[in-house]
């Protein structure tokens, strides 16, 4: 997913790139053959298609997206409530969350170089600090995978902020809170493991920068489409080998 602040554009051209890419090359690479014949792939290349056109952060309603989505304090509500009065981009997303069992997803930003990942906040955040969720070593590790795969990513460091990161990552509320964001809304509301990368300094950078930038993210974006599939994974039958529906699964020691 890309594009949820419309002035940031290399995600929205980096997926544009990827569906060429996987449909280019599924007859002659047996990475991407095996990767699309195994594997849901869903590219949304642009979030907020209007502030693109106009390069702007925000909507066409004045809105950023990436704070307008349920938070902690919807959790107990139906989703017909979720849902009511919610920005039109943020409502067909929520939707898209909520009705596709999506295991993973990576958003995409520019204005820096490294991945954060949940909680970006929490009851008990403290901007500054760790908002530690369930899955913490899973999510760090996803987003140290997709940093050590990029050339320079995984230094922490990038051109345009003094300020760095171990390996490349850190968690959401660590670096800042941001409430009501997609990240955790995903997570939240849809279990739905996303990490969010930040991937260049020039939130809109010249056309002749774009191959630089698609070199420099290629391996990263299909290792983590790749992780997918790690875990354990199948299905919940009755005595009679039918599907339950509705089953819930617990691990122990995951508290989600």
């Amino acid at each position: 997913v890309a594009n949820i602040h419309g002035d940031e554009a290399v995600g929205r051209e980096l997926l544009i790139g990827l569906a060429r890419y996987l449909t280019e090359n599924y007859l002659t690479d047996e990475r991407v053959k095996r990767l699309l014949e195994t594997t849901d792939i869903h590219l949304l290349p642009s979030v907020n298609p209007d502030g693109n056109a106009a390069d702007s952060r925000h909507s066409a309603n004045d809105e950023d997206l990436n704070r307008a989505f349920p938070g902690w304090m919807d959790l107990e509500l139906p989703r017909s409530e979720l849902i009511k009065d919610r920005e039109k981009e943020v409502k067909a997303m929520m939707n898209w969350i909520l009705d596709n069992p999506f295991v993973l997803s990576i958003s995409f930003h520019d204005g820096r170089v490294m991945i954060n990942y949940p909680w970006d906040d929490s009851p008990a955040a403290v901007e500054g600090e760790k908002s530690i969720c369930p899955d913490d070593d899973v999510f760090s590790e996803l987003a140290a995978l997709y940093a050590e795969n990029h050339p320079f990513m995984w230094t922490g460091k990038c051109l345009c902020h003094c300020e760095t990161f171990t390996k490349g990552i850190s968690n959401g509320a660590e670096w800042y809170v941001v409430d009501n964001g997609m990240q955790d809304y995903n997570y939240l509301f849809s279990n739905c493991m996303e990490i969010t990368a930040e991937l260049s300094c020039w939130k809109r950078p010249p056309a002749t920068h774009l191959q630089v930038e698609w070199e420099n993210n290629l391996d990263s974006m299909l290792i983590l489409l790749e992780s997918a599939h790690m875990g354990i994974k199948g299905k919940v039958l009755d005595e009679d080998g039918e599907p339950l529906n509705r089953a819930v699964v617990q691990v122990c020691g995951r508290d989600k």
